[in-house]
């Protein structure tokens, strides 16, 4: 009887880890990852629109298969044109295709800026998060006992709220 339960519950066991190769899909319909399959669904579908990819910095994408993807990408060619067949990873490849026929969320057919605008808006995301991060970090330093590291952790603030409001103000005047 032991046994039998043994054996029951194996296959219970190894269930998560059949089903784990599905997990690596992101949700298409997860609001806080849109912004960042817009940006892919984009660069995949209109290149030839998409001027300022080489500008994302890395840790804009959070999801594991959109970095995975926009390292493919870059592997590939940042700013060239590719198909499917060059990527030798299915799941890249899966997701690559699925974005390739998926249609990008615009009011009438994307432009330049259009596309200019929803990677500026990427990039004020993944700076707004590197502000939260050094923000927690400069609280936990003492000014006095830290002089010379508080200061330059807090010029690295200011620089990085100005590069902020810069890209909201293109990621707005460019819609």
């Amino acid at each position: 009887v032991a046994q039998g339960a043994r054996n029951f519950t194996a296959p219970q066991e190894s269930a998560p880890e059949a089903s784990a190769p599905q997990d690596w899909r992101p949700d298409p319909l997860e609001p806080r990852l849109m912004l960042e399959r817009e940006v892919l669904k984009a660069r995949v579908q209109l290149p030839a629109l998409m001027t300022t990819w080489t500008s994302i910095e890395d840790g804009s994408f959070t999801h594991p298969a959109y970095k995975a993807l926009a390292a493919t990408i870059n592997s590939l060619g940042a700013t060239r044109s590719f198909a499917s067949e060059e990527i030798t990873d299915p799941q890249m490849k899966a997701l690559f295709t699925e974005l390739s026929v998926e249609p990008i969320r615009a009011d009438g057919k994307p432009t330049e800026t259009y596309v200019a605008s929803i990677v500026a808006r990427l990039r004020e995301v993944a700076i707004s998060r590197s502000i939260a991060d050094l923000k927690s970090s400069l609280q936990r330093l003492n000014p006095v006992e830290n002089e010379i590291e508080y200061n330059a952790a807090f010029a690295q603030l200011v620089a990085l709220e100005s590069a902020r409001r810069s890209l909201h103000d293109l990621a707005l005047g460019s819609l």
